[in-house]
């Protein structure tokens, strides 16, 4: 719709004004863990919880809508965590229970606290890279989970487990696991985090329909990026080879006078 479209926009805006060429080379300089100024302004814009159930505090607007925010956000290559942060809130409002799970998505959307999920272990050949067993009224959690996007950031992170041979989402504080820092190739910081024997109370394993709803809308969250990235690449590529064509064609018209 045309007011779909118009947020979209505003958000393009916004990332035009934090992602320019200099300011993408002085990202990758720096040791940010993300584009931060940016994420501020997501924050202050209210793009960090619009998926989110007004109920919850966010703006409760569609899939439709993030999706468009998510392209305009590929085209301009932005390191912001903005689909990771409202579908582990999406999923915790949803499914979650307990009062530090809520307190987890009310600081979500307000803006107070950053959360993450990696959904890895969905396709790993081997599974979950972490297992999960139930222990008197809770769980022992061990095992490893590899590149959680800004695992050291989030006051909580949502990771793959194996429990009772089907994977199940598990929520928990990151900084009860131990992490070992690093960053991507495109400098984005994420840590692999690991437990030993972590001992989990019963609501940190979701229900096996958490995972499935989460899933799906991550893939389509991923391909919406990439379409943005995709789309950008084509027109600089396109430019490129115009600009090109025209220097060269005016090379060959000098050499030719």
């Amino acid at each position: 719709t045309d007011d779909q479209r118009a947020f979209a926009e505003t958000a393009d805006a916004l990332f035009a004004d934090y992602c320019s060429d200099d300011q993408l080379r002085a990202h990758d300089l720096s040791q940010a863990p993300c584009m931060q100024a940016l994420w501020q302004q997501c924050v202050a814009s209210g793009l960090h919880a619009m998926w989110l159930p007004e109920a919850q505090g966010g703006l409760g607007l569609g899939f439709t809508e993030l999706m468009a925010v998510l392209e305009a956000q590929g085209r301009a290559l932005a390191l912001v965590p903005l689909w990771e942060h409202q579908l582990a809130a999406g999923v915790l409002g949803r499914f979650g229970a307990g009062a530090e799970q809520a307190r987890w998505v009310a600081r979500a959307a307000a803006g107070e606290a950053m959360l993450s999920l990696s959904l890895a272990g969905c396709s790993a050949a081997r599974g979950p890279g972490m297992m999960a067993v139930p222990v008197g009224q809770g769980w022992r959690l061990s095992g490893i989970v590899p590149a959680v996007p800004l695992a050291a950031q989030s006051a909580a992170v949502l990771l793959v487990a194996q429990v009772d041979g089907a994977a199940r989402l598990v929520a928990l504080d990151p900084a009860r696991l131990r992490a070992v820092p690093g960053r991507t190739q495109h400098h984005l910081a994420v840590a692999d985090l690991q437990a030993d024997g972590l001992i989990l109370p019963p609501e940190a394993v979701l229900p096996a329909a958490a995972l499935a709803w989460a899933e799906p809308r991550a893939i389509a969250a991923l391909a919406a990026l990439q379409l943005g990235v995709t789309t950008q690449q084509l027109q600089r590529t396109v430019a490129y080879v115009s600009e090109r064509q025209q220097l060269e064609g005016a090379i060959h018209g000098t050499n030719a006078q």
